[in-house]
């Protein structure tokens, strides 16, 4: 919000007499013009009392319903020129977000930036008064030399947001870009010794935070000192709760809590999940998940189930299914085939003996139907595959090495900074 803010008071309460000279004269001009002197700030900065997230908080239309086109928008005061309005004057005394697609809404009690464009009022920035993550707030600083004394209200950050002193910014590197949420959730635009990559989290790690403890290593100790004194914390694939990770030039050991199993090292050019619980859902469509060398599925236990019938099938999906064998089926005939031949063996003495077991090991054929399990199928060996199309291989494109772009050299520039002031100050008068 523009103001302007003088830099000197005019205390002159009279005239001075006498014969006037040209000295006095050119010192009465010297003393008005430093008593016209004035700073202009187009911009100031704004108290948040309320933040209008929740729909009963908008005003309302004629209709009665909410105006959501002050979704958003913060109500306040001005800390240093307390008078000005919101513009437009007529409006709800609200101002909204500058930008429509990125927000960052702040909390009671933070300062914002405010400016005027087109005849209204927006905010965007919230000032880093403490370069805390999680909140920034200096509730009541607006009522500071008024007389006023702040409402209650300001002693909260809103109506949920409640304040978490161990939220950390990220530990960045040279050149990094990162966007902090207040919770513990980050995006990490940065690099590898210079290799993209770009860390998702969400969740913070929490193994830094308390005590330094005799047992923990020199390195834990160190990094610890400096999370309980308010420093980044490092990000960890292993002890953040939930991370992506897209990296291109390094080597990362993923653990699992199950000792049975190994962990898992990912180089190059990988996409790494790691949380307790995945879940993928192909909620209207397919799941596919293939690999050019091996695929591990590891578990406790690995269940897999085809909700139609004979729709499991193991082998290339172009190849001949055939029926795998019902293992209890099997069983049974195996176990009725050796009882026929160890009866048919106590009775072969008599003359019927040879007759009873023929008839015994007939009883057994109509039983040999439930012996396939046609609901989990396998690829039919015999069956010979038809050999794939040659893919033409794809020219490589040449690498280009940009040329380096000199920067521009200014140190051979005279600027006379004397006249520039002076000009400035006539400007201003």
């Amino acid at each position: 919000m523009a103001y302007r803010q003088k830099i000197s008071q005019d205390t002159t309460t009279s005239i001075p007499g006498g014969v006037p000279t040209i000295g006095k004269v050119i010192s009465l001009i010297k003393q008005q013009i430093n008593n016209q002197q004035f700073d202009f700030y187009e911009l100031e900065t704004f108290e948040v009392t309320k933040v209008l997230v929740d729909y009963e908080d908008l005003p309302k239309q004629k209709d009665g319903h909410p105006d959501y086109s002050y979704y958003g928008a913060v109500a306040g005061r001005f800390v240093i020129n307390k008078a000005q309005s919101i513009k437009p004057e007529d409006s709800p005394q609200l101002v909204r977000p500058v930008d429509p697609k990125i927000k960052n809404y702040p909390v009671v009690g933070e300062l914002v930036v405010v400016g005027n464009y087109n005849g209204k009022s927006y905010y965007w920035n919230t000032l880093n008064n403490f370069n805390l993550v999680n909140e920034n707030s200096v509730p009541g600083i607006s009522y500071i030399g008024t007389g006023e004394s702040p409402p209650m209200a300001l002693t909260k950050f809103g109506k949920r947001f409640e304040r978490n002193g161990s939220i950390r910014q990220v530990k960045a590197e040279e050149g990094d870009l990162i966007l902090h949420g207040r919770f513990g959730n980050s995006i990490n635009l940065g690099s590898n010794s210079n290799s993209p990559v770009i860390k998702i989290r969400s969740g913070q790690r929490t193994d830094l935070q308390g005590v330094i403890r005799e047992k923990d290593k020199p390195e834990v100790k160190s990094l610890k000192n400096i999370v309980n004194r308010g420093g980044p914390i490092p990000e960890d694939i292993n002890k953040d709760k939930n991370s992506i990770y897209l990296s291109t030039d390094k080597k990362y050991t993923i653990r699992n809590s199950n000792d049975k199993f190994s962990p898992l090292e990912a180089s190059g050019n990988s996409i790494i999940v790691n949380s307790d619980k995945l879940i993928f859902n192909g909620r209207n469509g397919n799941v596919n998940i293939r690999a050019s060398k091996n695929l591990v599925l590891e578990g406790d236990e690995v269940f897999v189930n085809a909700t139609k019938a004979e729709n499991i099938k193991l082998g290339d999906p172009r190849a001949k299914f055939i029926p795998t064998v019902n293992s209890s089926e099997l069983v049974k005939i195996i176990d009725g085939i050796i009882k026929a031949i160890s009866d048919g063996a106590n009775a072969f003495t008599t003359e019927t003996g040879a007759g009873k077991t023929i008839q015994a090991l007939l009883k057994l054929l109509p039983d040999t139907k439930n012996i396939l399990n046609k609901n989990v199928k396998v690829a039919d060996p015999n069956f010979k595959l038809p050999d794939l199309p040659k893919i033409p291989e794809i020219f490589e494109i040449p690498e280009v090495k940009l040329p380096d772009i000199p920067k521009p050299d200014i140190s051979n520039i005279d600027v006379d900074m004397e006249k520039l002031e002076t000009l400035e100050k006539i400007k201003n008068l």
